[in-house]
């Protein structure tokens, strides 16, 4: 089976297609025994931090203490910017204070405050093949006259003498009439995405967004989401770096920087987590029909899942196998037996587990959903995603 995405639903009374092929019946003998009466499918939240990621944990630090986590550096303890633990219990807080700033330090501002050096707090850590993941709420604050205020998660190389970085920072400026003032925007080395928000007098509202950092050598990937908006976009950088200008050891920083005005009372970052592990491994999955009518016939949907040569299927843990569409619960295969076969005699085993058609179309609105399907082999993570065309019920 080529490393496409598709699934594949098996519903009673009907042939099943799959690849171009109709499947004998003896082949669906085995798929067949994932779909007995009764029982419903009940609905699972899928899991948050490393996790949800892969395998090895790096680091995964949760801020439910009243002191940062072993590994955590406080760098440049200056001026301008402070941290707790406290003001809101169970989040790191950066908070950026009515100072000037500058992530550097200086030189000294025409104005009659001098540029402040803003406090760092830094974690390091080494590999070259993860993905970090956290969940952080903005309280962004505009200014009058100004506030130019970047608020900075960073990982950056540690090679000496190189600044390649990855970067999300969320600016917030005067609300007067620069557009780009109010903004998330996504970096990587030498490719970015701005993404301008419309401009609001007072304080903004509290924002909070799931960001995933994803490396793989010299390829670095973004996502940024919010948490709150199912139906928002997902926002997506990818860019290669040039070899060798990260190597194996980096280092998360978070910080601000800018020119500040009036802001009182100060813009602030929580954070709930930050953690580090290592990626999934890739899932071919596989349905069809790849369109779906909402209230159409069937009570099944099964699964196909293909993973990489030298991942034992029969391994796979069946209750963390999760279901998922963007902004919604995951949803979890029913508790049956789950049957290893090659259901499309290409040499190559496939795992089938089945999903209530009902609680598969509760994901599901009219248009195009991608949906993601993950679950754990011998403690490490799985994954793997299809966009399927959902079509709205059938009027008479």
């Amino acid at each position: 089976m080529s490393k496409q995405h598709r699934w594949v639903a098996v519903l009673p009374g009907l042939t099943v297609l799959a690849c171009g092929m109709a499947y004998p019946a003896d082949e669906l003998a085995a798929v067949r025994q994932l779909l007995p009466a009764g029982d419903e499918s009940p609905l699972a939240v899928a899991a948050t931090g490393p996790t949800a990621v892969g395998g090895r944990v790096v680091f995964d630090d949760q801020f439910g203490g009243s002191e940062l986590p072993p590994g955590w550096e406080v760098r440049d303890p200056a001026d301008a910017g402070s941290y707790s633990l406290t003001a809101n219990p169970g989040h790191l807080r950066y908070v950026v204070d009515a100072q000037h700033t500058s992530f550097d330090g200086g030189p000294a501002a025409t104005q009659d405050e001098p540029y402040r050096k803003a406090l760092h707090l830094v974690r390091p850590f080494a590999g070259q093949d993860w993905v970090l993941t956290t969940r952080l709420t903005y309280g962004p604050r505009p200014g009058e006259p100004t506030n130019n205020r970047n608020m900075n998660l960073i990982i950056q190389t540690r090679v000496p003498g190189r600044r390649e970085r990855v970067t999300i920072s969320r600016s917030v400026g005067e609300f007067g009439g620069n557009p780009g003032s109010n903004s998330l925007s996504l970096g990587i080395a030498g490719a970015s995405l701005s993404l301008p928000f419309a401009n609001t007098q007072g304080p903004l509202p509290p924002e909070t967004w799931s960001i995933r950092v994803e490396r793989h050598g010299d390829r670095f990937a973004i996502r940024a989401s919010r948490d709150d908006d199912g139906s928002a976009p997902e926002y997506r950088l990818e860019h290669a770096c040039q070899p060798g200008v990260f190597a194996a050891e980096q280092e998360v920083i978070i910080e601000a920087d800018g020119w500040y005005g009036s802001n009182d009372p100060p813009g602030y970052m929580d954070f709930a987590f930050i953690a580090v592990a290592e990626p999934p491994i890739p899932a071919v999955v596989t349905i069809d029909p790849d369109r779906l009518r909402l209230g159409a016939a069937g009570r099944r949907v099964v699964v196909y899942v293909q993973l990489s040569a030298g991942q034992p299927l029969e391994d796979v843990d069946h209750a963390t196998v999760l279901l998922q569409a963007k902004g919604r619960p995951g949803l979890a295969a029913r508790p049956v037996d789950a049957v290893v076969a090659d259901y499309d005699a290409d040499g190559t085993p496939h795992l089938a587990v089945t999903f209530d058609r009902r609680d598969v179309e509760a994901l599901l609105a009219p248009g195009s959903v991608e949906l993601t399907l993950a679950g754990q082999v011998l403690g490490r993570r799985f994954e793997g995603s299809y966009t399927v065309r959902v079509l709205p019920p059938r009027v008479d």
